[in-house]
Order: structure tokens, then C-alpha cells, then sequence
């Protein structure tokens, strides 16, 4: 058996256009089709993403897909608590939870 030989497993040849490969993976039952796959992700469910940003504010938002305003709560909210002696801390956990939850309903209305 010579290196060129067809009955050699490693030996990895180049497919031409006019091959069989490309039909036999077009019928390929379990195939992915391209067309299949979807970009969209599941929706947000508001109540989870209003208690995520209660516990710690800025998590709904980021179990959103809203990344910004994830950092903004994130960072704007411990400063606030340490700021002004926990009252404004408070306001800011209440409405992080609340823009994470209309955001998340937001998402509901318009699937």
C-alpha cells in the first residue's frame, strides 16, 4: 500500500466543484439548515427580571440584554447608598427593579 494509495485513511484529498459531497449534505436528515436557525433569544420574564434588580440592582437589567443600563444601576446605586446614608439606596433598588420590569414587559408587548 503506497502513500497515494486510495485505501489510506489520512490521506485527505481536495473535493471538486462537480463532487458528490455537497448533495449528499443537502440530504442529510440531521443536517442544521441555516434557515432553521433564529437569532432571537427566549423573552425576558418580567417578574424574574424585577427580583434579579431588587437583589442586586443592575442584574435585571442585565438578564435583559441591556448592558449599560445594567453598569449604570450597578454603579449608581452603591454610590447613592454610601452617598446618603442608605435612604436614596433604597429608592434606587425600587426603581432599578421597576425599569427592569417595565423593560421586560416592554419586550412581552411587542413579540
Amino acid at each position: 500500500m503506497g502513500a497515494g494509495s486510495s485505501d489510506d485513511p489520512f490521506l485527505h484529498r481536495r473535493e471538486r466543484p462537480g463532487s458528490a459531497l455537497p448533495q449528499l449534505l443537502a440530504r442529510s436528515p440531521d443536517r442544521t439548515h441555516l434557515s432553521a436557525v433564529t437569532s432571537r433569544r427566549p423573552l425576558p420574564d418580567p417578574g424574574l427580571s424585577a427580583v434579579l434588580s431588587f437583589v442586586v440592582p443592575g442584574l435585571g437589567q442585565f438578564y435583559n440584554g441591556r448592558f449599560w443600563r445594567g453598569i449604570f444601576w450597578l454603579t449608581v446605586t452603591p454610590g447613592l447608598w454610601i452617598g446618603s446614608g442608605g435612604t436614596l439606596g433604597w429608592i434606587c433598588h425600587i426603581v432599578a427593579a421597576y425599569t427592569a420590569y417595565s423593560y421586560a414587559r416592554g419586550a412581552h408587548a411587542l413579540d
